[in-house]
């Protein structure tokens, strides 16, 4: 029997549980089942979701083959493994026709098994499925998220405001500075946390901390000041004095270094207040970029602007704290006066964001005189904040390709150990 099996919506069910919690339930009535008998005798009896499910058991047992040998672990049976969730064992089989699976109880069973947390924590670390499961998740939280409120809570900051964020929530904060400076017509700044300590704040009445979780250190030092708070963040907090605009979804965390639905998703929901909750067009935009080119320098020369910051801090950031590229980052016009001596010195690939200006068309032209590889993220739109969004999306496709290129992971990557030291620093700074 042939199966039209949707791989992309299986790992998500692996992600969220819902798959492990369906196999709990059905093996409760049907404690061993397979995938061509099982269905051909009892089609007229289950569910459409039981059918669905028990084709998936061909990805179950790929998917515990695959994580052997990412692993390394040698198994006795490659052509049956045990799952282990919750003290029941279910052996996931392959008997040369088709696949079944047969539930034990965890006493009475005495082989190797794979930890179902295990297997679940290999896929959440996974780049592909990372990208696969990104507009998923942004769709998610705007369901899931209390958009009236936020938008009304924005809608009344009319003085001056300052945004502040770390790492990928500076790509936040440096959108929803440029949201409100354009939709509420007030002055913004976008800051990195300790700028607070040494920039005189007096001209600023409101302060937005974007932070995913919510509880780090920047955010401490951007409410330090005699300011009205706001946080941005996937938590929310028990302090009378904040205000929180807080995003949810009910999809599992995503476990990655690099973790693009923690940057996508408050930036979709900033791009929603700007467009007042018209959200089909920036949601087809979450889509793949497709990139071709060959990478034979480690260096990376981004000509950006403000008009594209948000997508150059993305790129900027994401590379460095990666390791999948060395950035140079060149406002277009100060290029002009002097920069391009960096150029004929080392060999470098040049991304330009392209707004397709007259100046642009130029750059570009003579850019190919000393750029063996140039790589554009070209604007599609007279909106910048429909433009910035696509090409972070872009960038995002862009950093992907790098990655795959030079057989690295996103999700997966080998910090140094100084992070050990430094990531909860909490003193004087």
């Amino acid at each position: 029997m042939n199966f039209n099996i949707d791989e992309k919506n299986f790992k998500k069910e692996i992600l969220n549980d819902e798959y492990v919690r369906w196999l709990a339930d059905f093996t409760s009535k049907y404690s061993e089942f397979d995938d061509i008998y099982f269905i051909h005798n009892n089609k007229n009896i289950l569910k459409e979701k039981d059918i669905v499910n028990i084709s998936y058991l061909e990805c179950l047992f790929k998917m515990l083959n695959k994580y052997l040998i990412n692993e390394n672990i040698s198994y006795e049976n490659l052509f049956a493994y045990g799952l282990l969730s919750n003290d029941n064992i279910y052996l996931i089989h392959y008997n040369g026709e088709g696949y079944s699976c047969t539930r034990y109880d965890n006493n009475r069973y005495n082989h190797p098994c794979i930890e179902y947390n295990d297997l679940k924590k290999s896929i959440s670390k996974n780049m592909q499925v990372i990208f696969e499961l990104l507009k998923d998740r942004v769709i998610d939280s705007l369901e899931h998220t209390d958009l009236e409120f936020i938008r009304y809570e924005l809608s009344k900051l009319d003085s001056p405001t300052l945004f502040s964020g770390v790492g990928g929530s500076s790509v936040v904060s440096e959108f929803a500075s440029k949201v409100i400076n354009a939709k509420n017509r007030i002055v913004t700044v976008n800051s990195e946390p300790r700028d607070f300590i040494y920039r005189n704040n007096n001209a600023f009445r409101n302060v937005i901390a974007c932070s995913y979780s919510g509880n780090n250190y920047g955010v401490e030092i951007s409410f330090l000041k005699d300011l009205k708070k706001y946080l941005l963040s996937n938590n929310s907090f028990e302090a009378n004095d904040v205000t929180y605009l807080k995003y949810s979804t009910s999809l599992a965390k995503e476990k990655s270094f690099i973790s693009l639905g923690a940057t996508l998703i408050p930036v979709t929901i900033m791009l929603d207040y700007y467009l007042d909750g018209n959200d089909k067009e920036m949601i087809d935009l979450i889509k793949e970029t497709k990139f071709d080119f060959n990478i034979d320098s480690d260096i990376y020369e981004i000509f950006s602007g403000y008009d594209t910051s948000v997508s150059f801090k993305y790129l900027e950031s994401t590379m460095v704290e990666s390791g999948i590229g060395i950035p140079i980052v060149h406002d277009k016009y100060s290029y002009c006066h002097g920069r391009s001596t960096f150029g004929i010195n080392y060999n470098a690939v040049a991304i330009y964001y392209n707004r397709d200006t007259e100046f642009d068309n130029m750059m570009l032209e003579e850019l190919k005189k000393y750029y063996k590889t140039i790589i554009t993220i070209d604007s599609k739109y007279n909106n910048q904040m429909l433009d910035d969004y696509q090409m972070l999306i872009q960038s995002m496709y862009l950093t992907k390709y790098i990655a795959e290129k030079k057989n690295k992971d996103l999700s997966k990557v080998k910090y140094s150990p100084i992070v050990k030291k430094l990531y909860k620093y909490s003193g004087e700074i």
